[in-house]
């Protein structure tokens, strides 16, 4: 197995067809509490991937789990990131998705262009779940289209005005609590811009 990313969270190896996703203990916790937490993101995840699939998001297939470890499909693709400048027929599919994931509760919580893969297959795959939870609150959406907003905002300075604007569209197309959402995420700037 080759290590492919590492973070402050786990730590990714990719075995043939396979990405072996590996939550790290924490030596800061009590052993138990540690294990308990890991065990407990990490079987949220897995429902995470799979409420999503079941909403229509394409997601990678979870083949197995055990208590702090994720064994998941190997996609072939290239961030999104890479090709969003270049093709804008990716913009409105990302809305429908994070529209569709929105009114299924999820919320993905690290929602930017380099966790979505463009496949081989042409299409947008949505991964890693692991900051992600369920939650019916506004905020918590609002939250997750700002950080996708300032993401673009960052990343891809020249398109990222039309390209957040398209994503909208199909974001309200696909849900029906998107104007409250999107009232709050100005609300939320707002707060942040006076304290």
């Amino acid at each position: 197995m080759t290590i492919i990313a590492q973070g402050a969270e786990a730590i990714l190896k990719r075995d043939n067809d396979h990405v072996i996703k590996e939550r790290i203990p924490k030596q800061y916790r009590h052993p138990e509490i540690d294990a308990t937490i890991r065990a407990d993101r990490t079987s949220q995840e897995k429902r995470l991937l799979e409420k999503a699939q079941q909403a229509g998001v394409p997601t990678p297939a979870v083949e197995q789990i055990d208590d702090h470890t994720l064994k998941i499909e190997w996609i072939s693709g290239t961030p999104v990131r890479e090709h969003l400048e270049t093709d804008e027929t990716l913009w409105p599919t990302i809305g429908e998705y994070l529209g569709r994931l929105h009114a299924n509760d999820i919320i993905h919580g690290d929602l930017t262009t380099s966790n979505m893969l463009y496949s081989k297959d042409n299409e947008i795959i949505v991964i890693d779940f692991g900051l992600g939870y369920f939650s019916q609150r506004i905020e918590d959406r609002a939250t997750d289209i700002r950080l996708l907003r300032q993401t673009l905002e960052a990343t891809h300075n020249t398109i990222w005005n039309d390209a957040f604007s398209t994503i909208m569209e199909t974001y309200h197309d696909t849900y029906d609590e998107s104007e409250d959402v999107e009232q709050r995420m100005h609300s939320i700037e707002n707060r942040q811009r006076y304290t």
